[in-house]
């Protein structure tokens, strides 16, 4: 019979020891339980924050690079539609300016005034503003049809700069020669 009450008072201490931390008692009264949640910015809200999986596989460039491939002197149009119409691209740590929030709708927003960037979600333009760093993500949709010299993208995402690692696994970046 001794030895089950030693059981017990040796199960009792374990457990009290295991749950002393958590109680009342543990902290000083007053002592706040956590610190507070930071209220997310503007930027960090922003912007959609789902990407779908197909985005990932995308490959990091500029849009000034992107238009090199199609517009350059010795690039050819047609070719530069077959190889990239229809990829993903990142540009990454784009400022949104003024004149992109100036020029947008609901359905797009220009970058850096060489991409026409159509929206994956509807509105996304009223939770940009001006001075927002972000990496936008989106598919290559080929010469803009309306505007010399530009590009069009759709499904267009704008994430906070850094936020998300794009591409994934490593660095896919288009590099084009200028010449």
């Amino acid at each position: 019979m001794k030895r089950i009450g030693k059981i017990y008072l040796l199960s009792a201490s374990i457990l009290f020891a295991v749950l002393a931390p958590f109680g009342c008692a543990s902290k000083p009264a007053g002592t706040p339980s956590a610190p507070p949640t930071p209220t997310p910015t503007v930027e960090q809200q922003a912007i959609q924050q789902y990407i779908p999986p197909s985005y990932y596989a995308c490959s990091e460039t500029t849009p000034e690079n992107l238009a090199q491939a199609y517009y350059s002197r010795y690039y050819n149009v047609v070719d530069a539609e077959s190889q990239y119409n229809g990829q993903f691209f990142v540009f990454k740590n784009i400022v949104i300016s003024d004149s992109s929030l100036h020029y947008a709708t609901d359905d797009y927003i220009w970058v850096d005034t060489i991409i026409q960037c159509y929206f994956l979600k509807s509105g996304v333009e009223k939770e940009l503003k001006a001075g927002d760093k972000v990496d936008v993500v989106g598919i290559d949709a080929g010469q803009n049809k309306d505007y010399a010299g530009t590009l069009t993208f759709t499904g267009c995402i704008f994430v906070p700069a850094g936020s998300v690692q794009l591409p994934a696994g490593g660095a896919s970046v288009l590099n084009i020669p200028v010449y």
